[in-house]
């Protein structure tokens, strides 16, 4: 797992924007807590040669809100896994919507109509994610997935964010970034280099609600679309 320092966000190292402190649940020394930014951009990079060959990956955000969290759910955060010429994409909502919370956040924005008219159009375009909570208390986000074939040391690129909208956001805490081997061996949600690339089909089909590829986004490699199979 890269923990949040190992990471590369935006403005993380301001102190008016966010905090680093230490968490007792944290399997690290400290996270970092958003106090306030309109610009939420999480990268993080790992070489795939520090990786188990033939494996697929998961990729997963590590988050936790505090209570007074606001501006989070306006717009869907872009949610990216990419690793040599192939990349995946999809959107996420970081928090369900709370309509009495969401009523009174929206009296701080001037804007209030043209954030509606954006999550509404945003909603559809790509497949929507949604975040779990783990034992451990914390919330994992998918990124996406993706198979290291182990022939090269390529650079695995993870990353979220949030920066159409020009609103205030604050209260999520970052722990890090985990990857884990994927549990069940199936070629759905996969990213494939260097092999032939198997039935991909809708992660609804399969009653999965995790990383997958729609049918506006589909799967792109050495810049040509792959067909989305619907059945």
């Amino acid at each position: 797992m890269l923990s949040a320092r190992e990471l590369n966000i935006a403005w993380a190292d301001n102190p008016l924007f966010w905090s680093w402190k230490p968490f007792p649940t944290s399997r690290f020394v400290e996270a970092v807590e958003l106090r306030t930014i309109w610009w939420l951009e999480i990268q993080g990079k790992i070489n795939s040669g520090m990786l188990s060959p033939k494996t697929t990956y998961e990729c997963y955000v590590i988050v936790k809100f505090v209570d007074r969290a606001y501006g989070l759910d306006f717009l869907p955060s872009k949610v990216t896994v990419e690793i040599g010429n192939v990349k995946s994409e999809g959107n996420v909502y970081l928090r369900q919507y709370e309509s009495k919370k969401q009523c009174l956040e929206t009296l701080w924005y001037s804007n209030r109509m043209e954030l509606i008219l954006r999550s509404m159009a945003f909603r559809g375009i790509m497949e929507e994610r949604v975040a779990c909570k783990r034992e451990d208390g914390w919330i994992e986000i998918e990124l996406g997935s993706f198979y290291n074939n182990g022939g090269d040391n390529l650079e695995v690129k993870m990353s979220l964010k949030e920066v159409t909208g020009t609103h205030l956001k604050g209260g999520l805490v970052v722990e890090g970034i985990e990857l884990r081997p994927k549990q069940q061996t199936t070629t759905n949600h996969m990213m494939f280099l260097g092999e032939e690339v198997g039935d991909i089909r809708s992660p609804r089909a399969h009653g999965n609600p995790g990383f997958g590829f729609s049918a506006v986004s589909g799967l792109k490699m050495d810049g040509f679309d792959l067909p989305y199979d619907s059945s």
